[in-house]
């Protein structure tokens, strides 16, 4: 079963969520802003939270570090670490989960992660370098655009998929080593990335869409 998108948008008298093994899905901002709430209950059977579910809720506001509810599922960071290692035993990094955070340099995937969600990483303007990891399956939409100092980008060999826009505008990039499993490169991937100079496509990327380095004024070499 699943919560439906914003299900509950700001509805102040909700106080307690408690959900059986039956609940596999919260949609995007299903609690948006339901202040009151405090207390949220959810099983191990629960694999996907979309973004911003408990924006603005005390329970969210209550939690320390890294939130991970359900079967492995970050939702939100709310440390002051720079360099950020993702804990053993994530499987997946909801959307939004780090948008914004103007604090991170650097961050490190465990081994269990298969996917990051669309925005993971938007807008963290002083990443500098990501090191995913193998069992990487997804990089959703726009999971780092607008990280303006990340300088590099090499993915893992398990990868199936990279999103809509999921590099855009990162403008110090200057080199990309793309690989994976059968992977898709969708729509403007890498655009914007104007410091981009030289990409390394692996014989594993099965589809580049189009677009995809649209703007990349200074990419001369593709190989």
């Amino acid at each position: 079963k699943t919560v439906s998108p914003y299900a509950f948008l700001r509805n102040s008298k909700i106080k307690t969520f408690k959900a059986g093994d039956n609940l596999t899905s919260i949609g995007e901002g299903a609690f948006y802003e339901c202040t009151s709430l405090n207390d949220v209950t959810v099983s191990s059977y629960l694999s996907f939270v979309g973004a911003d579910a408990f924006f603005g809720t005390k329970w969210l506001s209550a939690q320390t570090d890294f939130t991970i509810v359900g079967d492995g599922v970050l939702v939100a960071y709310q440390g002051a670490d720079t360099i950020i290692n993702i804990p053993v035993g994530v499987k997946s990094i909801a959307a939004n989960a780090f948008y914004n955070n103007k604090k991170i340099t650097s961050v490190n995937f465990s081994n269990s992660v298969f996917s990051i969600g669309a925005r993971a990483f938007m807008s963290c303007s002083n990443l500098k370098e990501v090191k995913f990891n193998n069992g990487l399956v997804m990089i959703d939409d726009e999971a780092f655009a607008n990280c303006n100092k990340l300088s590099s980008v090499e993915t893992p060999l398990t990868l199936s998929k990279i999103g809509k826009g999921a590099f855009i505008n990162c403008s110090e990039i200057t080199s990309a080593f793309i690989r994976g499993n059968n992977l898709f490169v969708d729509y403007g991937a890498l655009a914007f990335c104007t410091g981009l100079k030289s990409v390394l496509l692996s014989k594993d990327v099965a589809s580049v869409s189009s677009d995809v380095f649209a703007e990349d004024e200074n990419l001369s070499v593709i190989s």
